[in-house]
């Protein structure tokens, strides 16, 4: 997910100050681009979201293992 907002703050620094409004940037920057940013945060949410499932699921990882 940081990587997502890392992403869109490089290609709001590529047109050096210029323009001032995120619309304007996002209307600028080609859409295939822009979707790659979205991937990235949708896949780092949901990263995120099964890290905190198996991490809050109640299993110990060494019960885990022992399954496995």
């Amino acid at each position: 997910m940081a990587l997502s907002g890392l992403e869109k703050v490089i290609i709001f620094a590529s047109f050096n100050g210029e323009v001032h409004v995120m619309q304007a940037v996002k209307n600028l920057t080609p859409d295939y681009i822009w979707n790659i940013t979205n991937i990235t945060f949708w896949l780092g949410l949901i990263g995120f979201l099964i890290g905190l499932i198996s991490f809050f699921s109640g299993k110990d990882i060494a019960e885990r293992w022992k399954e496995f």
